[in-house]
């Protein structure tokens, strides 16, 4: 699997580390081989990567010798003496992930195997900048902590997921007009260096947890599928040939911006969003109601969620039909901040209004159910960095 040329973009210089430690074509390929097809021994990397025998070893105990592999005990196979796997080291890499949302904040750890090692969150009305910035400042500290002393020299970048024109937005949330303007020309590497020297990469928030699918869900199986993230409003991503598709300008994949019917119908978004939920259970309370990391709220009023859930799975079927029609994707992941067994009623709910569509025409559609919810944002933000610095597709990630 790789990322396609425009997936990820670092903002600022890359840190001293993040140079020294890019790897070379060949020792991509086998940290990229082991990735993708777990501990082999070193004849089944020279086999798989079309290398000399003398090659593979050669590379195999230099990469040892960094940190990033390691071999396991001998397998007696059928002849010969037996072999040694070799596998990624965990500890070889850690990248942070941060996904900024318009309710809350999450920093993930993240190591070369793409597990989480510790998170931190943080709730508000609305994000500003200087919000972040302390947060992510105290996230960093609190995180290392959780990093062995003599790996610590091994971070290789901060990921960031967040909503772009995140300053068109914030009205929703109720921002005053000019903290939502302080965004419209902040730049994350420029704030974050006033505390760290770590490389920041940025993608968009949807983007991100669509990325995180592609690392550790659906993407391990499928190489072609669309995404929908169901957040405050909706997004999504778009995987085509194992590749993570951003588009030229980074938004590939805003399916929450696609009309939702004729002129003056508004967007996608004022259906399948958490926001559009949260005032529906408002106004029938009388009291402000927030869902986010609140799992007790979704069970305030069963019937208004569930009406919710129907209304959000017409859109997520209207959107599933447009990606079958125009890209011939068949596969369409659901996933969104919401518990587990909502996540399970909206794909099921999705997959009863698809029988309400005229599907002719196009590629047979068969929803799946993300099982990452919030995890996918801040994975597939932390593995940016990591995929720089360590992994094929690296290669051909569009820096500056």
């Amino acid at each position: 699997m790789a990322l396609a040329n425009g997936a990820a973009r670092l903002r600022g210089q890359a840190g001293s580390l993040a140079v020294t430690v890019l790897r070379g074509r060949n020792e991509r390929k086998i940290l990229t081989l082991l990735r993708d097809r777990g501990p082999l021994s070193s004849a089944e990397i020279a086999r798989h990567c079309d290398f000399s025998a003398q090659t593979a070893s050669v590379i195999t105990r230099a990469l040892q010798a960094d940190g990033l592999i390691g071999f396991g005990d001998p397998v007696k196979g059928k002849v010969g003496k037996p072999s040694k796997p070799v596998a990624l080291v965990a500890e070889g890499a850690f990248a942070f992930g941060l996904r900024i949302g318009r309710r809350g904040v999450e920093m993930s750890l993240v190591d070369l195997l793409g597990q989480v090692r510790g998170v931190e969150r943080s709730e508000y009305a609305f994000p500003t900048p200087g919000r972040i910035d302390a947060f992510v400042e105290g996230a960093i500290q609190t995180l290392t902590r959780a990093i062995p002393e003599d790996r610590r020299d091994r971070v290789v970048g901060i990921g960031v997921g967040a909503p772009f024109e995140l300053w068109n937005w914030l009205e929703i949330v109720g921002a005053p007009e000019h903290e939502a303007q302080a965004w419209k020309d902040h730049s994350y590497a420029a704030s974050f260096a006033r505390f760290t020297d770590l490389p920041v990469f940025v993608g968009n928030d949807a983007t991100m947890a669509c990325n995180g699918e592609r690392v550790a869900g659906l993407g391990r199986e499928v190489s072609d599928f669309g995404y929908i993230y169901i957040g405050p409003l909706l997004g999504g991503g778009i995987v085509l040939n194992g590749e993570l598709y951003e588009g030229p300008g980074g938004n590939a994949g805003a399916l929450g911006s696609l009309p939702a019917g004729g002129p003056g119908a508004g967007q996608i978004n004022q259906y399948g969003s958490i926001l559009h939920l949260e005032r529906t259970l408002a106004e029938a309370t009388g009291k402000r109601v927030s869902l986010w990391g609140n799992v007790a709220g979704w069970d305030v009023d069963r019937a208004l969620v569930q009406g919710w859930i129907d209304e959000t799975a017409t859109a997520l079927a209207q959107v599933s039909v447009m990606l079958a029609s125009v890209l011939d994707i068949g596969d369409v992941v659901v996933d969104g901040s919401y518990p587990r067994d909502v996540a399970g009623s909206v794909a099921r709910a999705t997959e009863a209004a698809l029988t309400k569509f005229d599907t002719r025409g196009t590629t047979p559609i068969q929803i799946h159910c993300g099982n990452l919810g919030k995890r996918a944002g801040t994975l597939g933000a932390a593995m940016l960095p990591i995929t720089y610095a360590h992994f094929l597709e690296g290669t051909r990630m569009r820096v500056g």
